[in-house]
């Protein structure tokens, strides 16, 4: 049975639209009502509080969309709450008016680059956010392009390191191959194996970056036979998942986490 929603939440800090020249936003909230604990989803904020932590920090070094969803849970780490989502946007500054301008270069295949080209190439495009953010407006953009493409033949695939999000359906309607297939342990992934209890998982012993981080460590490692057997199990699944790519290119967005060392081996 789930728990009942009777509590609710709202940031103090940082105001709506609210913008700064620094990489690091501190934050802070509070919630009306009885909880235990808060809980932040989200690619660099991610992790449960105890309920007298009201405030933190983002440090965020790459421009990009980063968000994430916060809830208010009970003693059993159930919402009581409506999610909120918070979004911090880190763009570049404006371009300096004393900059030189760019010299626009046009480049030329030379003959037999041209004639060597295949005439057939397999891109596949990896998310690791839910929002639609920049970076798959970009891929949308490429991939209607890249399909009117006079002499190569483009197939696409989409793979989505989250559960199923309604910013899905964009590259569903484009015709394009997509796939599901989250980017961490969870529960369901610890069948049989090691055993772990659900207070280590929750707690963030093995939140999603730290599962990253034996994912690539694992690729890695001359030695695999000391790591738990759901790393290995995991990376199984994702083997069978990226065959799919097998010959192509993959196209995944600088997250600067393990994630990004895992996906490249």
């Amino acid at each position: 049975m789930a728990a009942d929603i009777n509590s609710t939440m709202h940031f103090l800090w940082p105001p709506q639209n609210y913008t700064t020249e620094v990489s690091t936003v501190p934050f802070k909230y509070v919630v009306d009502g009885p909880h235990a604990y808060v809980r932040f989803s989200g690619s660099k904020l991610n992790g449960i509080t105890e309920s007298p932590v009201t405030e933190g920090e983002i440090t965020l070094t790459e421009p990009g969309s980063y968000f994430a969803t916060v809830e208010a849970l009970n003693v059993h780490r159930e919402p009581v709450s409506s999610p909120l989502t918070l979004r911090i946007e880190r763009v570049l500054p404006p371009k300096p008016h004393h900059a030189p301008p760019r010299r626009h270069s046009t480049l030329f295949a030379l003959p037999n680059a041209h004639l060597a080209r295949p005439q057939e190439r397999t891109l596949c495009f990896v998310a690791r956010t839910t929002p639609l953010d920049g970076q798959k407006r970009i891929w949308l953009r490429l991939i209607n392009d890249l399909r009117l493409h006079p002499t190569t033949k483009y197939y696409f695939h989409v793979l989505l390191m989250y559960e199923p999000a309604v910013s899905d359906q964009l590259f569903k309607a484009l015709g394009v191959d997509v796939l599901h297939s989250p980017f961490k342990v969870t529960t369901h992934t610890l069948c049989g194996g090691n055993i772990i209890s659900l207070d280590e998982w929750v707690g963030g012993k093995l939140a999603s970056d730290a599962a990253q981080s034996q994912l690539a460590a694992f690729a890695k490692a001359s030695d695999r036979s000391q790591f738990p057997a759901y790393i290995r199990r995991l990376w199984e699944s994702y083997l069978a998942v990226f065959a799919r790519c097998k010959g192509g290119i993959i196209v995944y967005g600088n997250a600067r986490d393990h994630g990004d060392p895992a996906l490249a081996l």
